[in-house]
């Protein structure tokens, strides 16, 4: 008879219930240098290149989007 008695939520992000330090470190990298906080939370890959994009154009553009990005995911 198998064990049947997993609740968690396997939608495949389990990133956040590893250690809540990982997300308040990439928000704080977030406000700072918003490339790192994104990079910190999502790794390379399409976040990251947006992210830079609109650092580039602007400061503040980058760090609403980590911000967002950080705190919607």
């Amino acid at each position: 008879m198998a064990n049947n008695d997993y609740q968690g939520n396997d939608d495949g992000d389990h990133n956040d219930n590893c250690c809540p330090c990982n997300k308040l470190c990439s928000c704080i990298c977030s406000w700072i240098l918003p490339p790192i906080g994104i990079y910190w939370r999502f790794g390379c890959g399409k976040e990251l290149f947006i992210c830079i994009i609109l650092t580039l154009l602007g400061y503040l553009p980058g760090v609403i989007y980590a911000v967002i990005m950080v705190g919607c995911d």
